[in-house]
């Protein structure tokens, strides 16, 4: 599969705003790479992941920001009786 057909992939997930914005960015983009081929060279090297990572991971510099119990299930009367009719 061609990067033209990863990038063409994705796309189609995407809603026409987020669309009109992409199209503004490679605007912007095309006369700044064409005139500084340096550039284009860099913008090949940036690697983008793309892969799913956990809620923990992506908040992961905020753990522990703040004091509290370690163990949240410290109140065990908290949820007594809870799905009972």
């Amino acid at each position: 599969m061609t990067t033209l057909d990863l990038i063409q992939s994705r796309l189609s997930d995407l809603d026409e705003s987020t669309l009109q914005q992409i199209y503004a960015i490679i605007q912007q983009l095309s006369p700044t790479v064409s005139s500084n081929p340096g550039l284009l060279s860099q913008l090949r090297q940036i690697q983008i992941d793309t892969s799913e990572q956990s809620a923990l991971a992506a908040a992961g510099d905020l753990v522990g920001c703040i004091e509290g119990p370690s163990d949240l299930s410290t109140n065990k009367m908290y949820m007594a009786g809870f799905g009972q009719s």
